[in-house]
């Protein structure tokens, strides 16, 4: 008699590995859930970083007033000249799901003169100094959540986590 040999996964086997895979992925699930909405967060905040960037650099290069407008309620910005209201850039969240408050709420934007430095919008309301972009309790509990905020100050501008202390990542005590 020959033996033979055999290669391969017996039925056994396979169904080990399958149990296994599936258990590591249901451990697995509520971490990645709870990165994919901080880095929801992170894209928004980053998106609103650039705007204003932008924005700060046109009213420089253009030698011209810009503004910066943001939609409290739709997940959007603008960069407009100031004096022909054309738009230079915009730009979409893409997502819904991170909430934006502006400081003060009266406002709408940040204009910058051609210093790049931060002024009183056009209708003379001031402007923003602060941008705090969150998920809703519903989405990720906010002991969990990676909630930013950008403060704007002058021309200049810094994108910071209220929720940590003692670190570079950590906002100025206001």
């Amino acid at each position: 008699m020959k033996s033979r040999n055999e290669s391969g996964f017996t039925l056994i086997e396979l169904m080990i590995t399958i149990t296994v895979l599936a258990v590591l992925l249901l451990l697995g699930l509520p971490s990645f859930s709870e990165w994919t909405t901080n880095l929801r967060i992170r894209t928004a905040s980053e998106s609103v970083m650039t705007g204003l960037k932008t924005a700060r650099t046109e009213a420089v290069r253009q030698n011209t007033i810009v503004t910066f407008v943001i939609g409290a309620a739709d997940p959007n910005w603008q960069v407009r000249r100031a004096d022909t209201l054309e738009v230079l850039a915009q730009s979409d969240f893409g997502t819904t799901s991170v909430i934006t408050t502006l400081i003060p709420s009266d406002t709408f934007g940040v204009t910058f003169n051609t210093l790049g430095i931060a002024v009183n919008n056009p209708d003379g309301s001031p402007p923003l100094t602060q941008i705090d972009l969150t998920v809703p309790e519903t989405l990720l509990a906010t002991a969990n959540a990676r909630n930013l905020r950008i403060l704007i100050s002058g021309g200049l501008m810094k994108m910071c986590d209220p929720n940590v202390i003692g670190d570079a990542r950590a906002c100025p005590p206001i």
